[in-house]
């Protein structure tokens, strides 16, 4: 197998836009070959609207560890970059979110291997291509994963020396109001504005953001009106919720709805439709327990490392639904994720191939 980063190069060469499933396709293969390399016994589960869900397992153990990452990125062709490395810098469409975690995940396995005994161990690496647009056809295969594994790991990418225990669940949402059009000077007093029943709304979902607990709400869209001399008979605005607590998220669901369902202005309808979710991942003593290890190797390296909450979601959250202890940042240290300017360390690669590889057989060896 190739270097790190020639392995790097090959993922990010291969544009893997999750919307464009013949492109995440051919990266899914490529990904595939290299852990049939490793040994692995591949299955590609074929998605109808993605590409295919790599779930890749070596050995008959009982005592199963996860490694989870995603292949599919933010970027369309036509906003596609090649590799590129740059003194220690590399950069390129989705070289840290998160093809470099991916090729952290496959290094370290290929490092580990031949200090596992492959009747008491056992790895499974699911990889899918969905995860930025909410993983929902892949998440019944994590799941599945999940429920064999003793623990999870995940190659996301991470600040430099922080790693993850806790992620919030996201739900999002759009609020659709009809009312009745007219004409702004003549027709007002019959019309109903739909604008001005979304900002009713709006106002009163913006009151369930709250600091103090770390809920987060956000309209991101909203549209509406034909012109300035006409009373808006359609409107609509996008948005979501977040909570690092799965009940909150429960309760926010509710309260949203409540707000969307209350008795608006005459003449005016208000829809909510629920999008994409992701579930909550929660701290827990076993989860800091893995942070404790991971701590450990990266002293012996030479660095600390800083436990870190997070408010973007991640599939870490669905493993964590088995009730398995999960760590997150494994993968590529970087800045800038989602944009033109996205780059990665390629120093802290080696580290971070030494990391997973550390934790994978302390895992094993000490439970």
């Amino acid at each position: 197998m190739n270097t790190i980063l020639d392995t790097l190069k090959d993922y990010v060469d291969l544009p893997s836009f999750s919307h464009d499933k013949d492109d995440a396709s051919r990266l899914s293969d490529r990904i595939a070959q290299d852990f049939k390399a490793l040994g692995f016994k591949v299955n590609q589960m074929p998605g109808k609207t993605y590409a295919p869900t790599i779930v890749a397992s070596w050995g008959q153990g009982a005592r199963k560890l996860l490694l989870m990452g995603h292949m599919d990125t933010v970027f369309p062709r036509e906003r596609f970059r090649p590799f590129s490395i740059s003194g220690d810098s590399v950069s390129g469409s989705g070289v840290v979110d998160m093809k470099g975690g991916i090729a952290v995940m496959v290094h370290a396995v290929k490092r580990v291997l031949p200090l596992l005994n492959a009747d008491e161990a056992g790895l499974i690496a699911v990889i899918n291509a969905d995860e930025e647009v909410g993983s929902e056809e892949s998440t019944p295969h994590i799941l599945a994963a999940a429920n064999k594994a003793f623990a999870a790991l995940s190659f996301e990418p991470s600040q430099r020396g922080a790693l993850t225990v806790q992620r919030k669940g996201v739900t999002a949402f759009r609020v659709d109001v009809t009312g009745i059009g007219g004409h702004a000077g003549s027709d007002y007093k019959k019309a109903a504005s739909a604008i001005k029943q979304l900002i009713i709304v709006l106002n009163r979902l913006h009151e369930l953001r709250d600091d103090t607990q770390d809920v987060s709400l956000n309209i991101g869209v909203i549209g509406g009106g034909t012109a300035e001399n006409v009373v808006a008979d359609k409107a609509f605005a996008t948005g979501e919720f977040r909570s690092f607590d799965p009940v909150v998220l429960t309760g926010l669901r509710q309260k949203v709805a409540d707000i969307c369902n209350a008795k608006g202005i005459p003449g005016t309808t208000t829809t909510l439709t629920y999008g994409q979710t992701h579930p909550a991942c929660k701290e827990t003593p076993e989860s800091l327990a893995l942070f404790s290890a991971a701590q450990e190797i990266a002293k012996k390296q030479g660095r600390e490392l800083i436990l870190e909450s997070t408010g973007g979601a991640g599939d870490i959250s669905i493993a964590a639904q088995a009730g398995i202890p999960v760590l997150d940042g494994l993968g590529i240290a970087g800045e800038k994720v989602h944009t033109a300017l996205e780059k990665g360390d390629a120093a802290l690669l080696p580290l971070q191939v030494d990391l997973a590889a550390e934790m994978i057989i302390k895992l094993f060896r000490e439970g």
